[in-house]
């Protein structure tokens, strides 16, 4: 199957997207917690590392390798943007970001920081591709930009509720800290957003919104959520910890 026009909203890759929730939904309901603490954190980091370079190399196969290109595309090219075809395609970029939350936020904020992009730039891309008639420069829309901040704030806030439910005492419990987590989510949301819009591709693709989305939707929960009153120890992780 042929790849989509980077502006045509595919149902499939948005799918495929969202299916990376498992990555920080492996770190987040701490899987190996029965092998060590900070277990499924360093094999997490192991696995992500792998996973770059097994997707980097087959990558290059597609680039270089006809054959395999043309299996390549029969198989998955439906989940590939057209663009694509000659940069490596955008499961790097996340793989890359995922990599560098698990090395430094915390397992609550990787999870919220994913959902960000997972939740947010799909209602972007579907809001703005149907109803967005104030459109800038770069050909996006302030509907698609407000239905981001909207629905990634929403999908944080719905994640801060359910976590309190199941742990009331975490300092990520909503009803525990409802004013400094509703203006963290909130400007997570915005850094986001803002990242999305002003996104572009470089290095043959290893760097796109995929890369910078979740990074700067951690940042804004982050600077937000300490400005608030919520310690940096909740909020980020020490590296130097794995090793103890």
């Amino acid at each position: 199957m042929k790849p989509t026009p980077g502006r045509v909203f595919n149902p499939y890759r948005k799918l495929w997207h969202m299916l990376g929730l498992v990555i920080p939904l492996f770190l987040y309901l701490d899987l190996l917690s029965s092998i060590g603490e900070h277990a499924s954190r360093f094999w997490g980091i192991v696995i992500l590392f792998c996973l770059i370079v097994l997707v980097f190399a087959l990558d290059l196969a597609r680039f270089f390798l006809p054959p395999f290109r043309r299996f390549w595309y029969n198989t998955v090219g439906f989940l590939m943007k057209a663009e694509e075809a000659h940069r490596f395609n955008a499961t790097i970029p996340y793989l890359v970001a995922s990599l560098l939350l698990f090395l430094f936020v915390g397992k609550e904020l990787s999870l919220i920081a994913c959902l960000y992009l997972m939740i947010g730039d799909p209602m972007a891309a579907f809001v703005g591709g149907r109803t967005g008639r104030f459109r800038f420069a770069n050909g996006k829309s302030l509907e698609g930009l407000l239905a981001f901040i909207l629905a990634g704030a929403l999908a944080a806030i719905l994640f801060l509720l359910l976590h309190g439910l199941f742990f009331p005492q975490s300092v990520y419990a909503l009803f525990q800290n409802p004013g400094p987590l509703l203006l963290a989510a909130l400007c997570g949301s915005v850094f986001a957003a803002v990242a999305e819009f002003f996104s572009w591709t470089a290095l043959r693709g290893l760097y796109d919104d995929n890369l910078s989305v979740p990074l700067a939707g951690a940042l804004g929960f982050c600077l937000a959520g300490h400005y608030a009153g919520l310690p940096w120890s909740t909020l980020l992780f020490a590296v130097d910890r794995l090793f103890v």
